[in-house]
């Protein structure tokens, strides 16, 4: 069930598409939902068990930052780097390290720091993390908590890259 719920009888499964297009949350059509249903009741339907398929609940999770690149670093380059990092992170299927992020859970500030300076090479600093889940700012260093039943989705982001020597 898409609320996380438990129900008596029914084997729930959260359908989650190859995503098509970078700013929109895959999301599976209702003649797919029907197909994987069926699909899925033909095998466990000798159990008596209702079969029902939903699409995924997604959380927009964007952040914000002031970046800190080494000196004589292309600043637009410093910038750009980091967003597409950030997003392939949260990528829903292939994100948090490769392996697709799971349903609920939390995201972690301090991780992201880590993953961006590792990936990052123009980078030596990120200061003010800050999260937002659905257009919500989180305060600064803090997790976003992810419900069960739900995923990860790359929001937008508003990065303030500074060269090494302002930011001192």
């Amino acid at each position: 069930r898409s609320s996380g719920g438990v129900a008596p009888g029914v084997v729930g499964v959260v359908v989650v598409p190859a995503a098509t297009a970078r700013r929109v949350p895959p999301m599976p059509s209702p003649e797919a939902l029907r197909a994987v249903a069926d699909e899925l009741a033909r095998d466990v339907g000798v159990v008596g068990a209702e079969v029902v398929a939903v699409a995924p609940a997604y959380r927009e999770i964007g952040v914000q930052a002031i970046l800190v690149a080494r000196p004589g670093s292309d600043l637009a380059a410093a910038g750009s780097a980091p967003r597409d990092a950030i997003d392939a992170w949260l990528d829903p299927l292939h994100g948090a390290g490769g392996a697709g992020w799971p349903f609920g859970g939390a995201v972690e500030w301090d991780a992201l720091v880590r993953r961006l300076l590792a990936e990052v090479p123009a980078l030596t600093a990120v200061s003010r993390l800050s999260l937002r889940i659905d257009g919500r700012r989180l305060p600064a260093c803090t997790n976003a908590v992810i419900e069960p039943g739900e995923l990860v989705w790359p929001g937008s982001h508003l990065l303030e890259v500074v060269a090494e020597e302002r930011a001192a």
